[in-house]
């Protein structure tokens, strides 16, 4: 099945916790392999070409991310993604993933969320925070209902 929600979460246990939120609150995506867990910012590029294809109707970013597991290689990551991975360490990795997103026309159609604990006034110098129309930026809290209006309103239109 196609996946209409990438969720690029590295913290297992909030990432579970969001898919199930998620597959009660929306029917759609109650089948396996609507939503597609990636955990580490250098799996998300690994597997950009497959999104491509795919074309899902929502990401669902975390901005502070791995990048890739212990023993995991990146030779399929772009230079200049390892190269900024590097500089800026995992503080930035979901604004990363974020703006190839917004730089692929093929992307154009997809929502993204960047779902974080830091504050938007704390990103807003970064060059490659992504600007809306298709971008939001949703703190993550306790109970979730901010992330859930965020998603019907990008998935329902």
């Amino acid at each position: 099945m196609i996946p209409l929600i990438v969720l690029v979460e590295d913290v297992e246990g909030y990432a579970l916790g969001l898919i199930e939120d998620l597959r009660e609150q929306f029917s759609e995506l109650a089948a396996e392999g609507a939503i597609r867990l990636v955990s580490t910012e250098t799996e998300f590029h690994k597997s950009f070409e497959l999104f491509a294809a795919a074309t899902p109707r929502l990401f669902i970013i975390d901005i502070m991310l791995r990048y890739q597991d212990p023993g995991a290689d990146d030779e399929n990551v772009p230079a200049e993604i390892r190269e900024r991975a590097t500089r800026d360490r995992f503080y930035r990795a979901g604004i990363r993933c974020a703006a190839r997103l917004r730089g692929d026309a093929r992307f154009d159609s997809a929502g993204i969320i960047l779902h974080t604990i830091l504050d938007k006034a704390d990103l807003d110098a970064d060059p490659d925070y992504p600007a809306p129309p298709n971008c939001v930026h949703v703190l993550k809290e306790e109970n979730g209902k901010r992330i859930l209006d965020e998603v019907s309103t990008l998935l329902r239109g």
